[in-house]
């Protein structure tokens, strides 16, 4: 077959149907003769192993088609695994009516950022506005202010207290005394993981916090903090890579990545909050048992700053008075496939930087908000 498609003047246009012959639909494996598709056409639902290598290199473009199943059939309804589409994702972002103002649609509060890490609260706070945020105010170490300010003339400030560029623990006084207009908290993007800035967010979890995304260094700091997923808000967004992910359970990566799925939905539901699994085929989990399985895995999106884009999307949208579930796997897919715009407009994906991906969110929300 390899030898009769390599004599044709042009390369055949070429449709699986279900999936590219060769592949396991359960793991992903592939036999070595699998020819690579262009357009996958999968029945009904997207089956596991397409979303799993080396199936993934092999599937091109994927379309899930209907083949009349009835919407009861306990086959699909007791699926407690999806996969979100543009429609589903759609569906999830709040209306905006004209009478609106920026208090409808919320305040996000975020204390981030460090002297080695002033870039992370810049792209977490213009992701939240970018996905549709009210209010986006910024708690950072007093002295990232002036460095910052020039470049976000929409946010608004609350410098903190800090012990060399990084936040101090009297900082989480002064967050907690301007919480009662948040209605969504992001903690950990550039924090650093000074002992000051652990005791910061020790005295922060005393306080009663709104809806909470942590990202990053708090994720490393919680893991210093006994019990702390009895601390936080019921349903906090939590939003590890692999290796942030080994630090919370003392798995190794390699668990980790060779059992993804399983791995957040375990801990989704022993911690009970919500875990986003980052990295190819992000895996969104909640403690009911609902996970999200997104249908990306680029390179474009393997640079520093990214995970700062997706946390700043997410909590945008908790703002908003998205559910926590929901936020985070249309956060995530926003995220994703603004990744891949970028990668389109840029045309390598080892050039692609956050700032890019950041500035291709705008257009993944317009071409959202048409389908409104």
């Amino acid at each position: 077959m390899q030898s009769i498609l390599a004599s044709l003047d042009e390369p055949p246009f070429i449709v699986a149907v279900d999936c590219p012959s060769g592949v396991d639909c359960d793991t992903g494996a592939a036999a070595d003769e699998t020819l690579p598709a262009d357009l996958t056409v999968t029945m009904a639902c997207v089956k596991q192993g397409l979303l799993r290598f080396p199936a993934f290199d092999l599937v091109g473009e994927l379309d899930v088609v209907d083949i009349g199943l009835p919407p009861d059939l306990p086959a699909l309804t007791d699926l407690p695994r999806f996969v979100p589409d543009f429609g589903w994702v759609a569906d999830q972002l709040p209306p905006r009516p004209s009478d609106s103002h920026k208090g409808t649609f919320g305040t996000a509060l975020l204390a981030v950022g460090s002297v080695n890490y002033t870039g992370a609260a810049c792209l977490s706070a213009k992701a939240a506005y970018r996905v549709g945020t009210g209010l986006v105010t910024l708690a950072v170490p007093s002295p990232l202010h002036a460095a910052l300010a020039g470049g976000l003339p929409e946010a608004t400030w609350i410098p903190l207290p800090h012990e060399n560029g990084f936040i101090a623990r009297a900082g989480a006084t002064t967050v907690a005394r301007n919480l009662g207009r948040a209605t969504a908290l992001l903690v950990g993007c550039g924090l650093g993981l000074e002992e000051t800035t652990r005791d910061f967010l020790v005295k922060l979890l005393d306080a009663k916090l709104p809806p909470l995304v942590v990202d990053a260094d708090g994720l490393k700091l919680l893991a210093q903090i006994p019990d702390w997923h009895t601390k936080l808000p019921a349903l906090t967004v939590l939003t590890p890579h692999p290796g942030e992910m080994s630090v919370l359970t003392g798995l190794s990566k390699d668990d980790i990545q060779n059992n993804r799925e399983f791995v957040a939905e375990k801990y989704a539901k022993d911690w009970g909050h919500i875990v986003v699994l980052k990295g190819a085929f992000t895996v969104i989990a909640a403690p009911d048992g609902r996970t999200a399985v997104l249908p990306f895995a680029s390179a474009a999106l393997a640079r520093a700053g990214t995970g700062d884009v997706l946390a700043g999307i997410i909590v945008g949208l908790r703002a908003q008075g998205v559910d926590a579930f929901e936020a985070a796997a249309a956060g995530a897919w926003i995220h994703a496939q603004a990744g891949l715009t970028a990668l389109s407009e840029v045309g390598s994906a080892a050039s692609v930087l956050a700032g890019d991906v950041l500035d291709c969110v705008n257009d993944v929300m317009a071409e959202l908000s048409e389908y409104l």
